[in-house]
């Protein structure tokens, strides 16, 4: 039977009786075969409603029809829901582990999405959402994000005391990364490139020294070694601003050294 002639029969038999999960189930995974995805999800959903039976096939099923809409995080929890029914499931693995690889920061940046509207005052989660943001190259949005957590993190620094500086500095991260954006973007003259670099590095630095500040000098070192080592700013770390501020500074010179008696004074 054709996919467009059992819809028909499925849809015929559901007017007569809409209780039957099994017509719901056979309907859904017509309208799959038919690219009618939305309407498969929904068939789906009203199987489970149903009491149907929450088979692995159905969640596997269900998931296809969510990652072809877009819907990445929703996929996934029907693979996870696939994956506890059918613990040992290849197929379902290497398809989590697609999804998660190639869509990573989309997913990320949902979470973060629903915590910024769980608690708008979080500054964690507006940075969390920037740096999503910035890796998928949205870099208005990652800036917007990165101003309204050091904003919150500013206020917890005040409430916090010296070690919340992670939730100040990470803002710094995400300029950071929104430089070497720019950098690829073809589509802007020389000149308009070389603006908007400097000005994120400028702004990152500027998060950085406020991060300084917050932490104080019981975090001073811990701070610094971590600017050292976070390969997140590694995209501003060529420029003339950040070497002005944390490259290499001068040798000192050494005092002389004492003689064997000890008195400077009579050192040659």
């Amino acid at each position: 039977m054709r996919s467009v002639d059992a819809m028909a029969a499925y849809d015929k038999s559901i007017s007569a009786n809409d209780s039957d999960p099994a017509t719901h189930r056979l309907r859904a995974e017509t309208l799959l075969a038919l690219n009618r995805d939305q309407e498969a999800v929904d068939a789906f959903g009203r199987y489970l409603e149903l009491d149907g039976e929450p088979v692995a096939d159905v969640f596997r099923a269900r998931s296809l029809a969510q990652q072809k809409l877009g819907r990445f995080r929703e996929s996934l929890t029907d693979v996870a829901r696939a994956l506890e029914l059918e613990p040992g499931a290849s197929n379902m693995l290497v398809r989590r582990g697609w999804v998660m690889l190639l869509e990573a920061n989309k997913l990320a940046e949902a979470d973060f999405d629903a915590a910024v509207a769980a608690n708008p005052e979080n500054a964690d989660a507006w940075n969390g959402r920037g740096f999503a943001r910035v890796m998928m190259g949205n870099v208005p949005g990652a800036i917007q994000d990165a101003e309204e957590g050091v904003k919150r993190a500013m206020v917890q620094a005040g409430q916090q005391g010296p070690a919340a500086w992670p939730n100040i500095y990470n803002a710094s991260t995400i300029y950071a990364q929104a430089v070497k954006v720019v950098q690829a973007d073809a589509k802007m003259t020389e000149d308009v490139r070389a603006k908007n670099v400097q000005q994120l590095t400028v702004r990152s630095l500027q998060i950085i020294m406020q991060t300084l500040q917050a932490g104080g000098a019981s975090q001073q070192s811990t701070i610094l070694q971590t600017v050292k080592s976070d390969s997140s700013l590694d995209p501003i770390r060529n420029s003339p601003e950040y070497k002005q501020v944390f490259g290499p500074r001068p040798p000192q010179p050494k005092p002389p050294a004492p003689d064997e008696k000890g008195d400077p004074s009579d050192a040659k």
